[in-house]
């Protein structure tokens, strides 16, 4: 019988990549290319949200530059270094047998014989090469030194999320992201996740330049107050470094002050390879909103968080001109009524193809509105969260979206009967809409004959996927 081919090393990686960690262990003793591809796996991503004894043993053996270099994403949160700083000790007990089953055991079972008698559960999860990490007590004093030490041999760091969650020492917190920064600034990290409760935090990451994907994220601070002119300043600064590089940049907030003082601040700045942009924005100065086209000449995705004006009027949607806009999600409508945003003029985006108008429920009125506002536009993939799927949200879908592709519904409640002065449903039929796929997210008490019944009103829809939700 003729042996059969060895697969090369890319398909073995590939198929490595969708076992979980605690198979691809045993995996490493089988040959060097498993040994070497496991431990890719095992350490190409380092989570120090919460620093336990499992993760301190982890931490020191990336000491090791061989195992180091291997890290290519790095999560740290402040609070739990602070937290775990100021531990009086730090007990490293031996890992507890785990029991793996279902998912993993099914991908083992496609691997040699050979590999699948080196596969045995309930192997203590931090062994390398055989020899078990050393698991004698870690002095809290030692921790910080520790730490510094191994991130100092992550040089192949692409990917850092940093969160500083408030240890209550500013001070602690600061000093160790300049640290960090220090360290990190020069190496080759694309993207930056930030999450900071202080604005004045961000100072130490004006360090990093040629960032491709920037997400930050400001909390609401324990002791709210206003932002100074000098934390806006640190803010422009750090926005002024990523601009000349920055291609995906996500911004967030669910304050009301800071997104009133950066709506007219955050966005007069030209960046000028931004592709896709996530932000709230508040819909009260014209001549802001108006400018997002030419400080952002390359934008083609745009997820907008829309915000009213305590005080004046709210201005409509059609104020933002974006002529190079491919894909529009527009998140919790809520804080911005939809006749004040959808309500006077049309859409800006003429070559706009996606459409979600996502985590707000709407009704029929509201739909046909949204409907009206996009009409201008070719919108091929529509997402919409719905009270009610009925007879008049087809209607306006149909008539206003002809050359729509994908329909995504989240719905609470199914009409299909008659309804007063009007065509059910049931008696629908909309023969020259050119849907193909409609994706239905129904609550349990949606009826059944729904996705039937939809088949049978829409003669060019090829495919209906239906799920039930728990609302």
């Amino acid at each position: 019988m003729p042996t059969p081919p060895e697969l090369p090393p890319e398909i073995w990686r590939h198929i490595l990549s969708y076992i979980d960690s605690s198979v691809l262990l045993p995996i490493c003793g089988v040959n060097h290319l498993f040994h070497d591809v496991a431990l890719d796996h095992r350490y190409r991503r380092v989570w120090l949200g919460y620093i336990s004894d499992a993760r301190i043993l982890k931490i020191k053996s990336l000491k090791d530059p061989w195992l180091a270099k291997r890290v290519k994403s790095l999560y740290l949160a402040t609070g739990a270094v602070g937290a775990r700083a100021d531990a009086s000790r730090v007990a490293l007990p031996v890992s507890k047998a785990k029991s793996h089953a279902g998912y993993s055991d099914i991908l083992s079972s496609f691997l040699p014989s050979v590999v699948r008698k080196r596969v045995t559960y309930g192997l203590a999860e931090d062994i390398i090469d055989g020899t078990q990490l050393d698991v004698t007590s870690t002095s809290a004093e030692s921790l910080l030194p520790l730490l510094y030490v191994v991130l100092d041999q992550l040089k192949n760091v692409s990917e850092l999320d940093i969160i500083a969650d408030h240890t209550g020492d500013s001070d602690f917190e600061l000093d160790f992201l300049r640290k960090l920064c220090c360290l990190f600034a020069s190496r080759s990290v694309q993207a930056l996740g930030l999450r900071i409760y202080e604005l004045h935090l961000i100072l130490p990451f004006t360090q990093f330049v040629g960032l491709k994907k920037v997400s930050l994220t400001l909390l609401p601070s324990p002791n709210p107050s206003a932002l100074s002119a000098d934390a806006f300043s640190q803010l422009l600064q750090f926005l002024n470094r990523i601009a000349p590089s920055v291609e995906v940049l996500c911004f967030a907030t669910p304050d009301y002050g800071i997104v009133e003082q950066l709506s007219s601040s955050l966005h007069p700045m030209t960046m000028p390879n931004v592709r896709e942009l996530e932000t709230p924005l508040m819909f009260n100065d014209l001549g802001t909103n108006q400018s997002l086209d030419s400080k952002y000449p390359s934008l083609s995705v745009l997820k907008l968080y829309p915000w009213s004006p305590r005080e004046g009027l709210t201005q409509s949607l059609g104020c933002l001109q974006l002529v190079g806009l491919r894909s529009l999600t527009l998140s919790s409508l809520g804080e911005v009524s939809v006749p004040s945003l959808f309500g006077n003029g049309s859409s800006g985006f003429p070559h706009l193809e996606e459409l979600r108008i996502i985590n707000e429920y709407l009704f029929s009125d509201n739909v046909d509105m949204i409907c009206k506002f996009f009409a201008s536009s070719s919108i091929t993939r529509l997402e919409l969260y719905l009270f009610y799927l009925n007879a008049h949200i087809l209607d306006s879908t149909s008539l206003y979206f002809p050359v729509l592709h994908t329909f995504d519904l989240r719905t609470v409640y199914v009409t299909l009967a008659t309804e007063p002065g009007s065509i059910g449903l049931r008696e629908r039929q909309y023969p020259d809409w050119h849907v193909s796929v409609i994706n239905l997210k129904l609550s349990p008490e949606a009826p059944e004959e729904i996705v039937h019944l939809l088949q049978r009103c829409i003669p060019n829809l090829h495919v209906v996927n239906a799920e039930r939700l728990l609302f």
